[in-house]
């Protein structure tokens, strides 16, 4: 994996990712790294399920846009949300983690870690607006019923939701 890091160009304010030569090795050097913390019975290993039959998508990533939005600014609440939707689209949760940003309405981030890949949730209580990001592989995901259900409990007033084909083969 190579490290990018951050230059200014010659017009103020352009900031452009650049790779770096550097070999980067999360394990040896980011103090953030968490492989430490996990203890054994934390991982599991799942059997091999190859469903593509063709150079179909892997996967399908769901990225939506909430405005408007009613809700309780607080991880008591957004978690078990966040858990309902990822059931709603057939998924298995493996690992939940929220985070409040600060206790009077700072924002909330919730991240689900699934089977079939991830769900997160990233509340702007000052704009009323919700991030939501979905990624499911497998047979049987539906991300499309895990955005139904979030709409249906926080009832934005207008949304936008972009749809990708992850991995499709197009060759």
């Amino acid at each position: 994996m190579r490290r990018f890091r951050q230059r200014e160009r010659k017009r103020p304010g352009l900031v452009v990712a650049t790779a770096t030569t550097e070999t980067y090795s999360p394990c040896r050097r980011d103090p953030r790294n968490i492989a430490p913390l996990i203890r054994g019975d934390d991982t599991r290993t799942l059997r091999a399920r190859e469903h593509r039959t063709s150079g179909a998508a892997i996967g399908k990533h769901v990225l939506a846009d909430f405005w408007e939005c009613t809700y309780e600014e607080s991880a008591e609440y957004l978690l078990p949300l966040a858990v309902a939707a990822a059931t709603a689209a057939g998924a298995e949760v493996f690992a939940t983690q929220a985070h409040e940003f600060a206790v009077d309405g700072g924002g909330t981030t919730v991240l689900l870690l699934l089977a079939e890949s991830h769900l997160s949730l990233h509340t702007w209580p000052e704009h009323a607006f919700v991030a939501v990001d979905v990624f499911t592989c497998g047979p049987g995901m539906s991300p499309e019923r895990a955005i139904a259900h979030l709409v249906e409990q926080l009832a934005p007033a207008h949304t936008r939701i972009q749809v990708v084909d992850r991995g499709r083969d197009d060759r």
